[in-house]
C-alpha cells in the first residue's frame, strides 16, 4: 500500500483529486488494518453512475473470455 496509494494519486485526474477513493481488495484477506485512516476512505453516496457499471461489466466479460494460465490447466489442455 505504501507504493500503491502514491501511484494512484499521481495518475488521478486533477479535477477529481478532491474525490474520496475506496480501495477494495477482492478475493483476498485484508492486507491492511481495516481501520487504518491512511487507507480507509468512505465512498461517496451517488458516486457510481451508469457509465461506471458498463465499464465494470466490460472488464468482467473480458476476464471470462481469457484462458486460465496456471500450470494445472496447461497440463490438461495438452492431453
Amino acid at each position: 500500500m505504501e507504493k500503491v496509494i502514491p501511484a494512484v494519486k499521481a495518475k488521478w485526474p486533477l479535477h477529481q483529486r478532491h474525490w474520496r477513493l475506496k480501495i477494495q481488495q477482492d478475493n483476498a484477506s485484508s492486507h491492511v488494518d481495516p481501520y487504518d485512516m491512511d487507507v480507509l476512505h468512505c465512498a461517496r453516496e451517488g458516486d457510481l453512475n451508469v457509465f461506471d457499471l458498463g465499464y465494470c461489466n466490460r472488464i468482467q466479460s473480458l476476464q471470462t473470455r481469457t484462458s486460465p494460465r496456471t500450470s494445472s490447466t496447461k497440463s490438461t489442455r495438452h492431453l
